[in-house]
Formats: structure tokens, sequence, C-alpha cells
């Protein structure tokens, strides 16, 4: 891909920057999950133990979640404002460079396009200052070193991916299915690494007694309608099953869908294989299948978009108009409008039913890039 001239750069950086003034004063007035997890956070400064009181909504982040977190627990003693400022910095760092590795390695058009189809999710995310674009950013980092040959790097980025939010994970048996054994041996070291030095403090009965805690947290976690987790009340997929009804074959067949969308797309391979693709739509699923799913981890979609646009058949103007129409819906921009109540369904629901489309659109990608051969490399033309 062509570098960025300076006039390029100057408005990359000047777009960061205008939004960064615009959602980190959101975010220091809201924050209310980081804010939450600042108060858990202190526990291990204080050496109190861990996960002693449900979230309000939810669960707790991790223990590496609140390992990483202690530094602006610390600082929230001074000013809680500053601390949040500087989490909200943090995220908008790692949703910079996420956008900057994207369009250095597949293309400019295709990370700005599917920056847009993720803005409102992202945005979510600096409302509540959650850990959404730092995920990203480890999934852009394993896409690269997968693309570049670097299995074993790939491999740690998704171990600390999945010791911040387990449901990244799903990039695990991905990795066995790949026979891709380093990343997957690397993976597991990084993620069991990780969450045994958050917990060292507290030595391996107090480790036990706290991944203990979590675990019956999670299982018993309710969202603020009461919902709870296992009856999938909090899930994507569930919540569209309920809504439709005949549960639970409604809830049996979405998810069968969506398995067997992502399952039929890693299963046509390419000559050469695409990370921003298979990458993308396995962790589009993990959100889908995610037990707590919110807006903002719709953030997670932004590599299957960046596929989606970089592959998707344009060749008439009658596909790129559909296309565009598909991505316009899936960002859930239309939730925002005042539209008739008739559409109320389409446009509740448009981040699960936008995903799926998302992930239809991903599986003719495949089948045409596999029909073409075309393989991507990096630094290689992308098709229009």
């Amino acid at each position: 891909m062509a570098a960025l001239s300076r006039r390029g750069w100057l408005a990359f950086v000047g777009l960061f920057a205008l939004y960064a003034c615009i959602v980190i004063p959101l975010g220091v007035r809201k924050g209310d999950d980081v804010a939450t997890e600042i108060t858990q956070a202190h526990r291990i400064l204080d050496g109190l133990p861990l996960y002693q009181t449900a979230q309000t909504q939810g669960v707790w982040w991790t223990p590496f979640a609140l390992l990483i977190m202690l530094p602006i627990a610390a600082l929230a003693d001074w000013s809680l404002a500053l601390a949040k400022a500087c989490w909200g910095v943090l995220g908008m760092v790692a949703l910079a460079w996420s956008v900057f590795e994207t369009g250095r390695r597949w293309g400019w058009r295709p990370a700005l396009a599917a920056l847009g189809v993720v803005l409102f999710p992202v945005h979510n995310n600096f409302h509540h200052l959650n850990l959404e674009t730092m995920l990203l950013a480890l999934l852009v980092a394993t896409a690269g070193d997968l693309a570049d040959g670097r299995p074993a790097r790939a491999g740690v980025w998704v171990g600390l991916a999945t010791a911040l939010k387990i449901f990244p994970g799903l990039l695990l048996p991905y990795f066995a299915l790949r026979r891709q054994w380093r990343a997957l041996g690397s993976s597991l070291a990084v993620l069991a690494s990780s969450t045994v030095l958050a917990l060292l403090p507290y030595g391996p009965r107090g480790a036990l007694q706290a991944l203990g805690n979590w675990l019956g947290l999670m299982v018993h976690g309710e969202n603020f309608q009461g919902g709870t987790i296992t009856g999938l009340h909090m899930q994507k997929l569930g919540r569209l099953a309920f809504a439709w009804g005949a549960v639970p074959y409604s809830t049996i067949a979405l998810h069968l869908v969506a398995v067997g969308l992502v399952a039929a797309t890693l299963a046509r391979r390419p000559p050469v294989d695409d990370p921003p693709l298979e990458v993308g739509s396995v962790a589009l699923l993990s959100v889908l299948l995610a037990p707590i799913a919110w807006l903002h981890t719709f953030t997670l979609g932004y590599l299957a978009w960046v596929a989606v646009v970089a592959y998707a058949p344009a060749d008439t103007r009658a596909r790129r108009a559909w296309l565009w129409v598909a991505a316009i819906y899936a960002s859930t921009a239309l939730a925002a409008l005042p539209l008739p109540r008739a559409l109320g369904f389409l446009t509740f629901f448009d981040d699960t039913l936008g995903a799926l489309l998302a992930l239809a659109l991903l599986l003719a990608c495949r089948r045409a890039r596999r029909r073409a051969s075309a393989p991507l490399t990096s630094g290689s033309p992308l098709p229009a």
C-alpha cells in the first residue's frame, strides 16, 4: 500500500485528535464501566480479596484486566477525572493505531470505511470507557503477524486479548483448526501466565478463591432488567431469539446460522490466506456467542468490515450500492433516527442482524476470492 503523504498524515492525526477532544471529555463525565472497575482494582492495591460482591450489570473484568488498571486506580486516588481521561487516551491511541496499521497493510479505503461502519459501537465504548478498542488493537496485531508468517507472536496477542475479556479466545480453536500450533501454544502460555501474574499477590489459595468467585459471579450475572447470563438474556443471538419467539428452536437456529456461516467461510480457502477475513469473521462470531455483549462489543467487527469492503465484488453500481446499504444498516446508525415504530424490530436488533449480514458477505467474499484465486500479501494491492 502507498504510504501516507504529509497531507494525509496531517489529516489522519487531525481526525483522531478532533475525535479525542469529543469523546475523552464524554468519558470523563460518564465512564461508568471504568469507574466501577477502579473500585475492584483498588482491592488489589489494598490487599483485599477480589470479587466479593456482584457487579451492578454483567460481571467484573478479569484479573488481568484489573492488573493493567492498577496505575489508573492509583491515579484515581488523586483525581478520578484525570484517571478516566488517561484511560480514554489509551483507548484512543489503540484505536488510531488499529486504523493506521490496517490502512498501511490492507488499504486506506477499507480501513476508513470499516471505521465508519463500527463508529457507533466505538463511540459507545468511549461513552462507557470499556476495553474494546484495546482488544481491537490486539486483533489487528494478530492479523498482521499471521500475514507476515509470525504465528507465535500472533498467538501472544490472542492470549492477551483472551486474558482481558475471555470471548476473543474463540481464536484458540481457530488456531487448532488451521494447525497453527505455535500460535495456539503461545496463546495458552500467555493466557495462563498473565492470569497468574495478576493473582500472584494472593498466593495459590487466594488466587483459586478469586477465580472461583469470579466464575460464580459470572454465572449469576444479570443485566439492569434482571435478565441472566445463563438464560442467554445478555447474549446477542439469545436476545434476538427471544424477540422472534419459538425458543429454544429459534435460539438453536440462530446459533447454527452464525457458526455455519463462519465454518463455511473458513472451509473455502484461497491459495494464500487472508488474515483480515479469517480473524475478522472469527472475532465477529465471538461477539455474537459471548454470554455478555453490549453495543460497544461490536467494535470488534472492524476487521470483518475491512475484509468486506476490500474483497466484495464491486464490478457494478448495483453491487456497490447494496454493499453500502448493508454497511449503513450494520453501522446501527438507523437506530439513532426517528423512524416509524413498525421498523423498531429492525433498528433495535440492527447490531446483531448486521453482524449476521457481515458474516454472509464474508462468505460471499471468500467464495469470490477462491474463484478468482487472487492472493493477498502484505503490501500488495487490494481489489476495488
